[in-house]
């Protein structure tokens, strides 16, 4: 199934895909959990980014195992950094949610607040890949892991606030 929907470019069933559940949500502030819930569930319809997320961080292990160079894994997680937090733009698309639409809602704060929620999701797994990455490879310290860290909060924030800039507030 996972060959198919990476490689073969099979969408999902909806009954075989569960959605995610607002309860699941626990950690997002309550006045952002219902707007990064919906946002959420457009973006796993549009881009299964779990997916291609996990396959991201194999490549760094597969790499590792191969004992490629330090700068070519940090590489690879510069790009799963980019890409995880770029793919939010997907939200901001006018066929997802006209701009004058989105602007009713909520003020430009609160999509980026929203935005902001929908990428620093991946923060733990990214924190918990590379601290698994420094137990194993040297070229790695326990440091770096708060780097990784801090550069996805820090990339979440500037992505959510240009995505959100360039769409909504473009439109204002």
């Amino acid at each position: 199934a996972l060959y198919r929907e990476v490689v073969g470019g099979a969408r999902l069933q909806a009954e075989a895909y569960e959605p995610v559940a607002y309860d699941a949500l626990y950690w997002v502030p309550r006045p952002w959990r219902a707007t990064v819930w919906a946002g959420l569930r457009q973006l796993e319809r549009r881009l299964p980014l779990g997916r291609y997320v996990a396959l991201g961080h194999a490549l760094v292990w597969v790499l590792l195992w191969q004992s490629a160079p330090h700068a070519v894994v940090t590489g690879v997680l510069v790009l799963l950094v980019a890409g995880q937090n770029a793919a939010v733009y997907a939200l901001a698309m006018p066929d997802a949610a006209p701009p004058a639409f989105q602007l009713t809602l909520r003020p430009v704060r609160h999509w980026v607040a929203a935005r902001f929620f929908v990428n620093v999701r991946w923060t733990l797994p990214l924190a918990l890949s590379v601290g698994a990455v420094a137990l194993v490879d040297g070229g790695f310290a326990w440091g770096d892991v708060l780097a990784w860290a801090a550069l996805n909060v820090v990339a979440a924030l500037a992505v959510a606030a240009g995505v959100t800039l360039a769409a909504e507030g473009a439109y204002r």
